[in-house]
């Protein structure tokens, strides 16, 4: 099964450092894995010390399991949150209380060549059992209704 419901840990190096592990990164994921979690609330303008000592400020979604558990909190950029404005629209404070699917991308660096990102897919999340996908399933009367359908299934729902 490759998706989580919660921070994991995996002995990435960055493990080893405090600053790393004050909010959710990529080194939190093994290859494949997404995080299904609900956004309890956005923080914006939150002050960090960035990197080489400097201040910076950054907004921050807090987030917590499907069963109500906390996770390790999100910093947020304008990439995910355009894919909050995609899934939910344009006002954060009506994002609270909804899941999301966070993934890993590797994407273009500032320096040059590619690093890992967290993404939040832009969509809503499937949080179906499997049980009730089948009979999602068993519904469908046509090919474009079932093509829909497995859009929004799970990948881990089809490996199995």
């Amino acid at each position: 099964m490759s998706t989580i419901y919660q921070k994991a840990r995996h002995g990435h190096w960055k493990d080893l450092f405090d600053k790393k592990n004050e909010l959710l990164g990529s080194h939190n994921f093994k290859p494949g894995q997404t995080l299904i979690c609900v956004i309890s609330e956005i923080l914006p303008n939150q002050v960090i010390k960035g990197e080489n000592g400097r201040q910076d400020k950054i907004n921050i979604a807090v987030l917590k399991t499907l069963d109500n558990q906390p996770v390790s909190q999100m910093a947020l950029n304008i990439t995910n949150m355009k894919a909050l404005e995609k899934i939910y629209g344009p006002y954060y404070q009506e994002w609270y209380g909804k899941p999301i699917e966070i993934g890993v991308e590797k994407v273009r660096a500032l320096q040059g060549g590619k690093v890992d990102a967290l993404r939040i897919i832009p969509k809503a999340p499937c949080i179906d059992t499997k049980e009730q996908v089948i009979e999602k399933i068993s519904k469908c009367d046509d090919v474009k209704s079932l093509q829909q359908l497995f859009s929004n299934i799970p990948p881990t729902f089809k490996k199995e």
